[in-house]
């Protein structure tokens, strides 16, 4: 029992804290390597810090990007797939196919918002969710090797 307390205490400890009440404009940031081999990108802004992380992103697959939305503020009330859109370099925009995660509601939201397939050649994206939390546009980009 000692040794689990120390493990979560010293994991509490390591992790640290946020203080979103300072943040008035969206800060994206690098976070740890995703699955995909890709970074994790975090927007912390007006209370609400979205974390983005893909899971399958290449040129000729399906696309999809595990999503937290955390807050303590209001209510997660918004469809994922309306409010987001994918672009590559190229300039095309691709639009959600499906969420895959609970309903909009509450205070804490996390699934998978899947794309369909990137076409090929392509060497970057953005993915832009609009009028998050009175922010008008929080992007995420990703250089694809």
């Amino acid at each position: 029992l000692f040794r689990s307390l120390v493990l979560v205490s010293y994991g509490t400890i390591a992790m640290g804290t946020k203080d979103s009440s300072m943040a008035s404009a969206p800060a994206v940031q690098e976070d740890a390597q995703a699955s995909a081999g890709l970074p994790t990108r975090v927007s912390d802004a007006n209370g609400l810090t979205i974390d983005v992380i893909p899971q399958r992103l290449a040129s000729g697959v399906p696309i999809a990007f595990d999503i937290a939305f955390n807050t303590h503020q209001g209510a997660l009330d918004f469809d994922l797939t309306e409010i987001s859109v994918l672009k590559d370099n190229t300039g095309k925009a691709y639009t959600p196919l499906s969420w895959d995660g609970p309903p909009p509601g509450g205070h804490h939201l996390s699934g998978v918002l899947n794309f369909p397939q990137l076409d090929q050649g392509v060497s970057s994206v953005t993915l832009t969710l609009k009028n998050v939390y009175d922010v008008p546009e929080r992007t995420f980009f990703w250089d694809i090797e």
